[in-house]
């Protein structure tokens, strides 16, 4: 069922933005955010349903955050760690996989992104090709940035 009027529909648009600010130094509401984004043309109660409960969520837990370390381990120097994780098709009316990654740099949290596939992969395999490489496309460009403000990136690893 659609929100009613224009003035619920226009609250529920600027929660959402609110709601996507956030999930810039929120990485654990990433998905959620993605979903509720969908809903911004025509949001129904089911998507206000879900926007209050991750309002809910984030009163609960809003101590929580990205932390920087004060050191890192000497093994880490040097190191882009980047992960990634991919549902088979997950979204249940296009087939199509959702892919999330996280980059790490000498174990502190840099960049994270939790967005659709573009294409409905055929198995889980190739739907985790298609994450790894949404995941590590970014890293090469960060590598490259790190090392040009010469904080010396050795490698990359994909988990």
């Amino acid at each position: 069922m659609k929100l009613a009027s224009k003035e619920h529909i226009a609250k529920f648009r600027r929660e959402v933005s609110i709601v996507r600010y956030l999930a810039n130094h929120r990485p654990d509401t990433r998905f959620a955010v993605k979903e509720l984004s969908h809903g911004l043309q025509e949001p129904t109660e089911s998507d206000w349903q879900r926007l209050k409960g991750l309002a809910r969520y984030l009163m609960k837990t809003s101590e929580e955050g990205i932390w920087l370390p004060a050191d890192t381990n000497n093994a880490e120097r040097g190191i882009l760690t980047v992960e990634s994780d991919t549902d088979w098709a997950g979204d249940e009316i296009s087939r199509k996989s959702t892919s999330s990654g996280h980059e790490y740099y000498e174990g502190c949290l840099i960049s994270d992104t939790c967005q659709s596939q573009t294409c409905v992969a055929k198995s889980s395999c190739e739907a985790e090709v298609y994450g790894a490489n949404t995941a590590v496309s970014p890293a090469i460009l960060h590598k490259r940035f790190l090392e040009w403000c010469g904080l010396g990136c050795k490698r990359i690893h994909l988990f």
